[in-house]
């Protein structure tokens, strides 16, 4: 069992120090406590690395979850582009551009 001190922790989970403490803060997430040993705070290095894993493993599978409901989203977006819909109105006031090529061709 290894002691981590607080920069190392940073560097392990490639996060910021707000962000850390943040995480302390809110027991909900589960990120490891610290030890104070002395007048230093360490973390557990077992603890660090086994939350970070967790926190990698239940991503990946919310990322899977993700791109399976983008798919499906997709799929029923191509199904309703396919649907006529008809135009409730004309094509509106014809442009500058065509109307100054009609007006001065006559």
């Amino acid at each position: 069992m290894n002691f981590l001190k607080l920069p190392e922790v940073l560097q392990r989970g490639k996060v910021s120090r707000s962000a850390l403490l943040r995480w302390l803060d809110q027991p909900e997430i589960g990120f490891p406590q610290p030890v104070k040993i002395g007048r230093g705070i360490f973390w557990i290095d077992t603890q660090v690395d086994a939350w970070f894993s967790r926190q990698a493993e239940s991503s990946a599978a919310a990322t899977a979850a993700a791109q399976a409901q983008a798919l499906a989203q997709a799929a029923t977006a191509a199904a309703r582009a396919q649907e006529v819909t008809p135009s409730r109105r004309g094509p509106g006031r014809p442009r500058k551009v065509a109307a100054a090529a009609q007006g001065g061709a006559a």
